[in-house]
């Protein structure tokens, strides 16, 4: 951990950080994306997560985290009991899996309120991932007076239409947030359509991709034969043609939870319309799908595969 001097803790700002997943081990993938926000957040933002505590492993001790943030992993119930959060698919997916687990809500929510509360009075910010959180968030931030962000998801903003308990979680962290924001322009789109009255506060940030992420592999297929016969111009238009044909394979990739919001049978259907004679756009060029995840929908879709022979 960075030394902070008096001034530079006067300086810094202080947010607290609800999310429903983050990795709580080294092997976890949990919220993933959210550790890598944090860890991309600039020097004067001091960061403390709060989050579920799970039943997996011993949670890391901060001298694991590179970065000066920390980590609270609340208690809702008796260790191994705590099986709401942190798996494939979230608390959702959770609760369509194992009923019994409707039982360890109330729990939860108190813990997560209660935790959120005592480490709001020192924060300058309460930023909520997800709808549950920022109904949580917004209850502490109207009892000590801090500023609230909520960001919205697919799995927020998709499920307003059809039902009535997402909607009023939605009202209420459009209500009480300073600020919406929302991960792509149609969430953003759908979220102003049903709450016109707050479209002020929604904005639009989409996730980031980590620069490893570009500088992984030799980069042949932008350095190779495409982008050497992409140059050749006829009368100001490139032609493309003999690229399509000389071109390397193309490879498609999912990475993400197998639940059914993702809409990976969605992919597979493409796929399988790319793979037949029907489709005039791959018949003649080398291509791959690789579908990286877990989840409920997992069963489903190797057997859709296995149908279509994928």
């Amino acid at each position: 951990m960075k030394s902070t001097t008096a001034q530079d803790a006067h300086n810094l700002l202080k947010v607290l950080l609800l999310t429903t997943s983050f990795p709580l081990t080294r092997a976890s993938r949990s919220g993933i994306f959210i550790k890598k926000m944090v860890n991309h957040l600039p020097e004067n933002v001091q960061v403390t997560v709060l989050t579920p505590d799970s039943a997996e492993a011993d949670s890391q001790s901060s001298d694991d985290y590179p970065v000066d943030y920390s980590v609270i992993p609340f208690r809702y119930a008796p260790k191994h009991w705590q099986q709401l959060a942190h798996r494939s698919g979230g608390i959702m997916a959770a609760l369509s899996r194992n009923k019994f687990l409707f039982l360890l809500l109330p729990p939860f929510l108190f813990s997560n309120l209660l935790t959120c509360c005592y480490f709001a009075r020192k924060a300058d910010l309460l930023h909520a991932n997800w709808s549950i959180n920022g109904v949580i968030a917004g209850i502490a931030g109207l009892l000590f007076g801090k500023p609230v962000m909520t960001t919205l998801r697919g799995s927020d903003v998709n499920l307003i239409e059809k039902s009535a308990l997402m909607r009023r979680l939605v009202h209420f962290c459009l209500r009480f947030s300073e600020v919406i924001i929302t991960v792509s322009p149609s969430l953003q789109e759908k979220l102003v359509e049903h709450f016109p009255q707050y479209s002020a506060k929604v904005r639009v940030i989409c996730n980031g991709i980590d620069q490893a992420f570009f500088d992984a592999g030799n980069g042949q297929y932008a350095k190779g034969k495409y982008a050497a016969e992409s140059d050749q111009d006829v009368e100001g238009i490139k032609d493309i043609s003999p690229v399509v044909q000389e071109a390397a394979p193309v490879r498609f990739l999912y990475a993400g939870n197998l639940t059914a919001g993702k809409g990976v049978d969605v992919i597979l259907k493409a796929a399988a319309f790319l793979s037949s004679e029907m489709s005039p756009v791959m018949s003649s060029r080398k291509w791959s799908l690789d579908i990286i995840g877990d989840g409920p929908e997992q069963g489903a879709l190797e057997g859709y595969c296995q149908e279509q022979d994928l």
